[in-house]
């Protein structure tokens, strides 16, 4: 064999190679970019605390707001947890009404607020 023949049959087997490897390369990309599988597993809905977790890693690794959970569990202070503590990783029915009725209380005081300090409430138009 000649340098040119041996080049050209390297340059051969490295082509071959490429094209074999092409579609496993791009089923690699394709894989990657494919959204997750859905899980079937059903969120936790407690988190007992273990030693050495923070409020805010714990609402982390849920993909919750630590203040969403601290005011879910009435935490005065979301500093304050202790191991073996069940923490509530949903809000609950009270939560969201007492919210709700904060929100509304809020907007009557701001609406009442330009008028004059009355206590007696005008009817709705």
């Amino acid at each position: 064999m000649t340098p040119g023949e041996v080049g050209r049959s390297a340059f051969r087997f490295r082509r071959a190679a490429a094209r074999s490897l092409l579609p496993i390369a791009l089923s690699l990309v394709l894989a990657g970019c494919a959204s997750s599988p859905v899980d079937n597993e059903p969120r936790a809905r407690v988190h007992v605390v273990q030693r050495g977790e923070t409020l805010y890693a714990i609402a982390s690794r849920y993909g919750l707001d630590y203040r969403d959970v601290a005011r879910w569990n009435r935490l005065r202070d979301p500093d304050m947890i202790y191991v073996g503590q069940r923490l509530r990783l949903f809000p609950s029915s009270a939560s969201t009404t007492s919210r709700a009725a904060a929100a509304s209380r809020s907007t009557r005081g701001a609406s009442s607020a330009g008028k004059g300090a009355s206590s007696a409430r005008s009817p709705a138009p």
